[in-house]
């Protein structure tokens, strides 16, 4: 599930051919689905209601299906590269990235 339509659009074409791999845009708070595993990494903090969330994501599990949710959190070590990521997200892509 992902909000953004470049970024669905993007996956699928990322995806394309591979079987068992559904791509839906929409809010991962409200859409209904019944999955077998569900990835979300770095992205439930982000949300309005991460509880909420959290609860919607093991509902739309299938019986025995598998989840991995990470995040990630305000830490010493995350605090430290913040002025770091302050830059790059400023910098061309090209001269960051390569692209």
């Amino acid at each position: 599930m992902e909000l953004s339509q470049d970024a669905v659009n993007y996956q699928r074409r990322l995806f394309d051919g591979i079987e068992d791999i559904e791509i839906i845009q929409g809010d991962v708070a409200i859409v209904e689905v019944q999955a077998n595993f569900i990835y979300m990494v770095g992205a439930i903090q982000h949300t309005a209601d991460p509880k909420g969330v959290l609860t919607r994501i093991v509902a739309n599990l299938k019986d025995r299906g598998e989840l991995m949710v990470s995040f990630y959190m305000v830490t010493p070590a995350t605090m430290a590269v913040e002025p770091i990521r302050w830059v790059t997200k400023r910098l061309p892509k090209k001269k960051c990235c390569g692209g």
